[in-house]
């Protein structure tokens, strides 16, 4: 499964496929801080080509885009 990231239009299909990115519940052994950090290179910076060029791609940027870091503490 794959997140189907912001919903795009306001129709009914649309938000299904938000309603269906991935959830997860956490439940600690005991009471405790919980720190979540989510990271993902910006699809909007633009690539550096040759000569120092810049190549900006459209959204939703699947040339540039990696994938998302996600560190549970």
């Amino acid at each position: 499964m794959t997140a189907a990231g912001l919903p795009t239009k306001y129709d009914s299909s649309h938000r299904q496929a938000y309603a269906n990115n991935p959830q997860f519940l956490l439940t600690p052994q005991k009471d405790c801080e919980i720190v979540i950090s989510l990271a993902q290179h910006g699809g909007r910076l633009p690539q550096i080509k040759g000569n120092n060029q810049k190549q900006y791609y459209d959204y939703p940027f699947a040339e540039t885009l990696k994938y998302a870091c996600l560190a549970i503490f």
